[in-house]
């Protein structure tokens, strides 16, 4: 498994905007292959940092997702949303156990 986690700080009166764009993207990557879990949100101590948490079923799957048409729309709208740079990372999932 790929897991994708990460933040991005966004621009106080972009919040609206990317609601709008996050919901969008989310639908549709949601309805891919391998799509596992693909899920945003705000942080609870500052609700200008969006929380970025993807699981996905392999790296293929993941590049495959990075290539859709909506995620470069949502990556290219997030550009324009975002108050700096993102710190987003990729980690390969040897196994899982709940809990």
């Amino acid at each position: 498994m790929i897991v994708v986690a990460g933040s991005v700080p966004i621009k106080p009166d972009k919040i609206g905007e990317l609601r709008t764009a996050a919901a969008a993207v989310c639908a549709a990557t949601r309805a891919e292959k391998g799509c596992i879990g693909y899920d945003f949100s705000l942080d609870m101590e500052n609700p200008t940092v969006m929380r970025i948490f993807e699981q996905w079923e392999s790296a293929a799957d993941l590049d495959a997702h990075l290539g859709q048409p909506h995620t470069q729309a949502f990556l290219g709208k997030l550009g324009e949303l975002a108050a700096g740079a993102s710190e987003v990372k990729r980690y390969v999932v040897a196994a899982v156990e709940p809990l």
